[in-house]
């Protein structure tokens, strides 16, 4: 039985996550929010090239507004299947528990908070969507049996035809998925950034990468998956289906373009150094190949990823038939 509150709960995580979405979606402001929460130095070149935490929430801003999503479908969603709102629950809970572990571990590793009251705020807030995603997840009885499920129909492959068949756009969406997996993967998980320059980083850095791994593989890719599954169903072109392919073109379009801006911006401003400036020893002493080739790679994936997106929402208008359909004539 749902609770009176939960709707309204709902809409406010949904504005709150929507404000710091659009409030870290630039580089000044995400400076100032590190700054101004945990008191990273972000005023030089060297300060965000040694210590990119701002550059990273900068990067992952723009899937707290599909967090905001998920949060208004429980909110609005009466005619969501007790599954998928179990499916929603489990990804806004699992992404809440994460980032507060990423919080503690960041916090225990010595990370300074210079503004509590905004971040105790902000725990309030995941604590709070947590919540509400857990109750959300409890919808059916056995949740981890139906996550199981759908996680062993992502990876398998039941013959040659799932994966040539080039009527069924599942495939795509099953790749970009388990694309998702891998690239949020090195995030979350590597002990060194596959795109910073240097080797080390503070722990205020180290949890700004992990939320943004952790964003990707529990709150963007189950959504991928979801879209997935509609393909493989024959229902991309409803109108449900057709906003959240749009919201998540959008998102990643919006999270590759600003890191591309990014390293532009970082390589002109490496560029304008003068020959003698100690920061070109450091840089050269260490790996500056590898973030411009990863992100080289992860832009132009990216890029593709959303542009399929964007067009299925845009003209998808009509329900397709299942593929499995199409194969038995």
């Amino acid at each position: 039985m749902r609770s009176p509150a939960e709707f309204p709960a709902a809409r406010l995580c949904a504005a709150g996550w929507t404000a710091a979405g659009v409030a870290a979606f630039s580089g000044p402001s995400a400076r100032a929010i590190v700054l101004d929460l945990f008191g990273l130095p972000t005023t030089t070149f060297e300060d965000n090239l040694r210590e990119p935490a701002a550059g990273l929430l900068e990067l992952f801003s723009p899937l707290l507004p599909l967090e905001a999503m998920l949060l208004l479908a429980l909110a609005n969603g009466l005619s969501i299947s007790a599954e998928d709102r179990s499916r929603i629950g489990g990804a806004l809970s699992l992404t809440s528990a994460g980032v507060a572990a990423c919080f503690g571990s960041a916090l225990a590793s010595g990370m300074p908070v210079t503004n509590v009251g905004a971040v105790v705020a902000l725990l309030a807030l995941t604590a709070a969507t947590g919540t509400l995603g857990y109750t959300a997840a409890c919808s059916i009885d056995n949740p981890v049996e139906l996550y199981k499920a759908d996680a062993l129909e992502l990876v398998s492959i039941q013959s040659p035809l799932d994966l040539f068949d080039a009527n069924d756009v599942s495939t795509f969406y099953r790749s970009s998925t388990l694309t998702g997996l891998l690239v949020g993967s090195a995030f979350l998980f590597s002990p060194v950034s596959p795109i910073a320059v240097f080797d080390e980083e503070l722990p205020v850095t180290h949890m700004m990468r992990q939320d943004l791994g952790l964003y990707i593989i529990a709150l963007l890719c189950p959504i991928q998956a979801a879209l997935c599954r509609a393909a493989c169903q024959g229902s991309l072109g409803s109108g449900a289906t057709r906003v959240l392919n749009a919201a998540t073109g959008i998102a990643i379009a919006l999270l590759v373009l600003d890191g591309k801006v990014q390293v532009d911006l970082g390589t002109n401003l490496y560029a304008q150094l003068p020959p003698d400036s100690p920061l070109i020893a450091l840089v050269q002493g260490g790996d500056a190949s590898r973030p411009e080739a990863n992100t080289t790679a992860a832009f132009s994936v990216g890029l593709i990823v959303a542009c399929v997106y964007l067009f299925q929402a845009a003209f998808n208008r009509n329900r397709a038939e299942p593929a499995a359909l199409r194969r038995r004539k």
